[in-house]
């Protein structure tokens, strides 16, 4: 498996993320981008567009990377510039990312299932009783 647009194999990824300084997804469009999940697990900041789908979820604007409009490269420059020209800043924004994606795991996912699946039960029971 190769990791999306690159035709990195992913036995190679761990190698490619210990040479970053910081992980980039331009995406003008994405359901769930997991190459964020793993650019974190790696404590990388994530500068990310704000169509990737992992971004609402994973990317905290300013704490462990930054989200920028989609197409906007002027903004993602600017972003880069700061993250990259600063060891402190890049080093508390891989930090977080860390600490972020370590409460995405099996355990959290099963929860969040059970909680979607309670919220939707409840919900369509509510609108029978109002039919």
């Amino acid at each position: 498996m190769a990791w999306p647009l690159l035709g990195i194999p992913q036995s190679e990824l761990p190698v490619c993320c210990v040479l970053a300084d910081v992980f980039v997804l331009p995406s003008g469009f994405g359901p769930w981008d997991v190459v964020v999940n793993e650019a974190m697990c790696f404590g990388l900041p994530v500068s990310a567009s704000d169509k990737a789908g992992a971004v609402p979820d994973l990317v905290h604007d300013g704490v462990n990377g930054f989200v920028f409009p989609a197409g906007n490269v002027e903004l993602l420059a600017d972003r880069l510039r700061r993250v990259l020209s600063d060891e402190d800043t890049r080093q508390r924004m891989g930090v977080q990312s860390h600490g972020i994606i370590e409460h995405w795991g099996i355990n959290e996912t099963v929860c969040g299932t059970l909680q979607a699946l309670d919220y939707a039960t409840a919900r369509s029971v509510s609108v029978a009783a109002v039919k």
